[in-house]
């Protein structure tokens, strides 16, 4: 037997006699305690009721047990019946709230959510001690616990459990068993010789992509330019496109001669008052162009 688990087990039985309460539980087939023998857990840690919580359950959890079953269905193995816990498990299990209460000083809401652990991981272990518990047994219990519930809160719970006392307290021969508290993982879709290689794997992942953007219902947003037949990129193309001239506030044709020359047209329109070439065009600020034709012909 593991020292560290024969030491936490007399540490509660001394603490649990010391209270005046009655370690040998009495219970039925299914594992429901006696009104005479079960524990008061809210008088245990001094505190006042409603509520009022009793240690009167020591048989296994019915909503992972279920789930449980179905596992072992799917890997040929034997199915469990429901029933009390072995004497070992249930010594651990009532060791857990009287560390957790007498010693911890935790609330009993506390010390249930961690000992519900042991009663998940009882039935999976069967006539195995808490000692010689296996990563199979840990990684089996944790998948029903998951599949038990809508969220993986439950599962978050007995990894929590498996951590602060099989393995904070050493009370299992194999170190650090909270790894173990994983999903089964799942067998690899592409067998080896069918197995894409990386750059088909990019493709395969762009064609997803686009066809997931085309069956959206707001469409692609990613907008397509259009390409240049040299540069071949869209860059190039907006370079030289050709933009219409935008009148000025003043609405001046000189203005409009400048700007359409600037922005790249192919030919200046001429002046309409001058009939020159819009390009050497260049009035200063407050010339009138009535007197640019005569100031030039002098």
């Amino acid at each position: 037997m593991n020292p560290f688990y024969a030491e936490y087990i007399a540490t509660a039985k001394i603490l649990a006699k010391a209270r005046g309460l009655n370690w040998d539980l009495v219970c039925d087939d299914q594992g429901k305690v006696s009104k005479d023998t079960r524990w008061n857990l809210t008088e245990l840690v001094g505190m006042l009721p409603p509520p009022t919580l009793w240690l009167g359950q020591i048989g296994v959890d019915p909503v992972a047990f279920g789930k449980l079953n179905e596992i072992r269905r799917r890997m040929n193995q034997q199915p469990i019946v429901s029933g009390p816990m072995p004497q070992h498990w249930r010594d651990l299990y009532q060791a857990v709230f009287v560390h957790k209460l007498l010693v911890g000083k935790t609330k009993p809401q506390s010390a249930m959510l961690v000992a519900q652990g042991i009663r998940r991981l009882a039935p999976v272990a069967e006539t195995t001690p808490p000692g010689a518990v296996t990563p199979g047994q840990i990684q089996q219990a944790y998948n029903a616990v998951l599949h038990s519930g809508d969220s993986g809160k439950l599962a978050l719970d007995f990894a929590t459990t498996v951590r602060t006392i099989l393995d904070r307290q050493k009370l299992a021969d194999i170190p650090a068993l909270a790894r173990f508290a994983s999903p089964t993982r799942r067998a690899n879709p592409f067998p080896p010789s069918s197995r894409p290689r990386p750059f088909e794997s990019g493709r395969m992942l762009m064609a997803e992509r686009r066809a997931s953007a085309a069956r959206s219902p707001k469409g692609n947003r990613r907008r397509s330019y259009p390409r240049n037949a040299r540069s071949g990129s869209w860059r190039g193309s907006c370079s030289r496109k050709r933009l219409a001239p935008s009148p000025t506030r003043s609405g001046s044709q000189s203005s409009r001669c400048r700007s359409s020359w600037a922005f790249g047209s192919a030919k200046p329109p001429a002046c309409r008052w001058t009939g020159k070439d819009g390009a050497n065009i260049w009035m200063p600020m407050g010339v009138r162009p009535q007197n640019a034709a005569a100031s030039r012909a002098r």
